[in-house]
């Protein structure tokens, strides 16, 4: 009888233990806690196309280069905290670091917000290099078809690839629009109602606001501001845009390890799930809702539409660029359950394990699917991220035929309930 009592407890251990969330070790870089704000992780060349196969076609999606901070608000916000403290003899040394950081990056960003800057622009240089270093072939003499969002950091983005392009090869044509008219592929975050519906009543919002009062610590933020100015409400307030600050500072054209300077390697880590949760239930299909991806079937149709075109001799474009925003590739790679960029658990403390915003969209992030034709005149598509191969959605394999690929984009369109008849299969979509 005791035997069995003992044999009994021992399996209820183990199946306690087996359903319990276990906190996972995480190896991620501090590099890599800077998440959407990390500069771009260029690879030293491109990965060679079988010998089987010749690239005919590259239909390309990039988020903007790095750019100096959007907007003075933030930086105001902290840089007044930190001046209150101080007057109020209130500011540790480490604090009035903090402020001397906040006034050089204020005085650099000011009258060029959201500007890129020089990082970006060599990143976006050279995302085209290698491009031309891979496929010159692809490039030479080539007809490049190319549209931005309205937004100038998305413009220059265009502008210092396409001028890449031409200068390591002047036969290009290129061809080039950027504005509001694009917008319902590139910024549809901003226009498509039952997004910015779904925004404003926030299902999520109980469980996030939850997650930040459980997960951010505070005590970076005591370290430079004495508690008795901020208590922890406070503290919390300012704790959000200063983790996001000294995120962006390196893509600012500010060099040095903030991050390490200001924050423990777990507090680093804690601050980056909350924003990584935030982008994920915003920006990428959940538990909560598919919409987020799904206003990026407009999207996904023209890159079929493109592809096509160019297959059946009806373009002549064998370069299609678009440059855009995170927000636009968060929720296309989403869309199309790119491995890695979409994830639908029901337990948002493991997110950060399987959705990470520094893989999906770092600086210049971008989705190519490069077309190549077979010796025997099949057509396939290969996907890289961020200048890398990955496998096609639901299947082990690199390459996979057009006729495959298209067909699944298509039972993609097919199934949204947002966008019926978007289709490439129905007549009238272009």
């Amino acid at each position: 009888m005791y035997r069995r009592a003992i044999l009994i407890v021992t399996i209820l251990i183990i199946a306690i233990a087996a359903t319990a969330h276990v906190e996972p070790v995480s190896h991620y870089t501090f590099d890599e806690l800077h998440g959407s704000a990390r500069v771009y992780p260029a690879p030293e060349r491109r990965v060679q196309l079988p010998d089987t196969l010749t690239p005919v076609m590259i239909n390309h999606l990039g988020r903007h280069g790095a750019r100096y901070e959007t907007s003075p608000k933030r930086v105001k916000s902290l840089r007044a905290s930190l001046i209150d403290a101080r007057q109020k003899g209130m500011l540790t040394a480490l604090g009035d670091s903090m402020l001397e950081i906040v006034e050089r990056a204020y005085a650099m960003s000011r009258d060029k917000w959201g500007m890129l800057d020089s990082t970006g622009m060599s990143e976006q240089q050279g995302i085209a290099e290698r491009i031309y270093e891979a496929w010159p072939t692809l490039v030479k003499g080539a007809r490049i078809e190319s549209i931005s969002s309205y937004v100038p950091r998305c413009i220059m983005s265009m502008d210092e690839f396409t001028h890449r392009l031409a200068v390591l090869d002047n036969d290009v044509e290129i061809l080039s629009s950027s504005g509001r008219m694009n917008s319902s592929l590139l910024r549809p975050f901003a226009i498509d109602s039952a997004y910015l519906n779904l925004r404003r009543d926030a299902p999520w919002s109980k469980e996030l606001k939850e997650f930040y009062k459980n997960n951010v610590p505070l005590e970076p933020v005591w370290r430079l501001i004495d508690k008795r100015v901020m208590d922890e409400e406070k503290a919390r307030e300012f704790a959000i845009p200063m983790f996001g600050f000294l995120c962006g500072l390196n893509a600012s054209g500010m060099k040095g390890d903030f991050l390490e300077k200001f924050y423990t390697y777990d507090e680093a880590y804690r601050m980056w799930e909350c924003r990584n949760l935030m982008q994920y239930l915003e920006r990428t299909a959940s538990v909560y809702s598919a919409i987020p991806s799904e206003i990026t079937c407009p999207l996904l149709a023209d890159i079929i539409n493109t592809t096509d075109d160019f297959l059946a001799g009806r373009s002549k474009a064998s370069l299609s660029l678009r440059f855009g925003h995170a927000e636009t590739i968060m929720p296309f790679l989403s869309l199309i359950k790119l491995q890695d960029c979409y994830y639908a658990g029901k337990n948002m403390n493991d997110v950060g394990q399987h959705w990470q915003n520094f893989h999906v969209t770092p600086m210049a992030s971008n989705f190519q699917m490069i077309v190549c034709m077979s010796t025997s005149g099949t057509p396939y598509v290969r996907i890289d991220l961020n200048e890398r191969p990955i496998l096609f959605p639901g299947t082990d394999c690199y390459y996979v035929t057009w006729e495959y690929a298209r067909r699944y984009f298509d039972n993609i369109l097919n199934s949204s309930p947002l966008i019926p008849g978007t289709s490439t299969n129905q007549q009238g979509v272009s």
